[in-house]
């Protein structure tokens, strides 16, 4: 019980469903650059590093635990993808698309395998930065055109090209795909979970990874 109040506790700081709820409201609200700071880099480091040293230091997982836990990964994994594409809003986009990862790190948790508990903590910390840098980005997005939605956003790339760049970059890195440290991290997880044999759940992630591209 202690534990799993506790993982709890921890899910809902890194944003695990069902505590992710407020994020897109805050997003929306709040300035770019302190959420850039606080909800999109600082709470998922905590929350995941919490997550790390319940898994690995406080607690032993038992079968029960994983799948519980790969429960709340695979649901959190999927829960915001189709809110993300009909999203109109700039940074509510950003945050809708901040939780699923964090779905990929709770699996990688639960495998208790050294690929899996790697691949989460790199993914949270490449998470962190390139999220980060895509707020930073669209506050300043938003400051130019005096508008947080995506359709008056349009041709600003062009117009601010070093900034353009830099929010394609994030964003590669926010697909996660090679070489970027997304898709390493991502390959960790799989790799941790193919160790314990959680084909169903790997499968599931692969095409919650497809999506969310």
């Amino acid at each position: 019980r202690a534990g799993g109040r506790r993982f709890r506790g921890a899910g809902a700081k890194a944003g695990m469903c069902p505590g992710h709820t407020w994020i897109p409201p805050a997003a929306e609200v709040m300035p770019a650059t302190g959420f850039a700071a606080l909800p999109a880099s600082l709470e998922k480091i905590l929350g995941i590093s919490f997550l790390y040293t319940l898994t690995s230091k406080m607690f032993v997982l038992d079968g029960r635990a994983r799948a519980i836990m790969l429960v709340f990964a695979v649901i959190t994994a999927f829960v915001v993808i189709l809110p993300a594409l009909v999203e109109p809003n700039l940074k509510r986009v950003l945050a809708l698309t901040a939780i699923s990862p964090v779905g990929f790190m709770i699996a990688g948790m639960a495998t208790s395998a050294m690929a899996g508990m790697a691949g989460a903590l790199m993914y949270m910390l490449t998470h962190a930065t390139y999220k980060s840098s895509m707020f930073l980005a669209a506050g300043t997005l938003e400051k130019h055109a005096g508008s947080d939605r995506l359709h008056d956003l349009r041709g600003l790339g062009r117009a601010m090209p070093v900034l353009g760049w830099g929010f394609v970059l994030a964003f590669l890195a926010a697909t996660s795909l090679p070489p970027t440290g997304g898709f390493m991290a991502k390959e960790l997880i799989f790799e941790g979970l193919l160790h314990h044999h959680n084909g169903v759940v790997l499968a599931l992630l692969v095409v919650a990874a497809v999506l969310n591209i």
